[in-house]
């Protein structure tokens, strides 16, 4: 038979937990919003297709959201 061990976490820690994740997803919109206001100066200043904006932006969050994710990660170690 298995057995299985599960930590206990207190409550007063999860709601850290959830108010560190929602800040996080608030940050991830506001950047994404800025972002996307900044569009049309990106393209004046980098004289960039429509094609290269988008995929600037998308590299731009995955970044974003990759170092995120990993430094929560980290957090946790």
């Amino acid at each position: 038979m298995h057995q299985i061990v599960t930590k206990q976490i207190d409550s007063s820690r999860r709601w850290w937990v959830l108010a560190i994740v929602v800040a996080a997803q608030f940050m991830f919109g506001v950047d994404t919003f800025v972002v996307n206001v900044a569009i049309p100066t990106i393209a004046v200043e980098l004289k960039a297709s429509p094609a290269q904006i988008e995929s600037n932006i998308a590299i731009y969050l995955i970044a974003y959201a990759t170092l995120v994710v990993r430094r929560s990660h980290l957090h946790l170690r």
